[in-house]
């Protein structure tokens, strides 16, 4: 079970790192000053989705955080009684 969860929490690193990649390519491109103007529409519609994504996966990490540490307190509470 707990070699599972530490490849979830990679897997989820790995997600998070690819999509914040995936940013900072978006405005490298979107710094160069002669792309015609469809172009730059598509990289910052691309952006636009890159953030909601990342914003999805951080939520997903603290929710997860979160879980566990309620986890480690209800299981500290049990062995206590």
């Amino acid at each position: 079970m707990e070699r599972a969860a530490i490849r979830d929490d990679e897997s989820l690193d790995w997600e998070i790192e690819t999509v914040r990649e995936s940013i900072r390519i978006d405005w490298s491109e979107l710094a160069h000053k002669e792309l015609p103007a469809d172009k730059r529409r598509n990289i910052r519609e691309h952006l636009s989705m890159c953030i909601e994504a990342l914003k999805e996966l951080r939520n997903r990490r603290q929710h997860k955080e979160m879980s566990s540490k309620f986890g480690a307190v209800k299981a500290d509470i049990k062995s206590r009684q």
